[in-house]
């Protein structure tokens, strides 16, 4: 178990999340933490996505670096501010990335993400 999960449902929950994150990089368009809740909630749980949201999106970015899409989870935004929640920026800190202005940071691995995910889309014209 895991969070109070069943390790199965965690980790298609985790699946669930990189498919709906990649079709939106591919899409170029991010998305609210609460649109995401509710498609991997949509019965309802959506109190117990708050509650685990750190430890969630910081597995779904691992295995979103794993399979060459670099920090998807940049595309969950708050609402509020049209950015990532700061657990983002301590979680890229965390992984090494120098954060010095959270604005222009996102700006640019949403940038660079929209464009990882162009090329696994379409590796034969570098992403276009």
């Amino acid at each position: 178990m895991k969070f109070g999960m069943l390790d199965a449902e965690w980790e298609q929950k985790k699946e669930d999340a990189l498919r709906f994150l990649i079709q939106a990089a591919e899409e170029k368009r991010t998305i609210y933490y609460h649109e995401l809740a509710s498609k991997l909630w949509p019965t309802g749980g959506q109190s117990y996505w708050f509650r685990y949201i750190g430890q969630f999106l910081g597995e779904v970015w691992t295995e979103a670096e794993k399979r060459g899409y670099g920090p998807l989870t940049c595309l969950v935004l708050r609402k509020d501010l049209a950015m990532p929640s700061g657990g983002f920026f301590i979680e890229a800190r965390e992984r090494g990335y120098e954060v010095n202005d959270f604005r222009a940071f996102f700006v640019e691995q949403r940038e660079r993400v929209w464009r990882l995910a162009a090329e696994k889309k379409n590796p034969a014209a570098g992403g276009r």
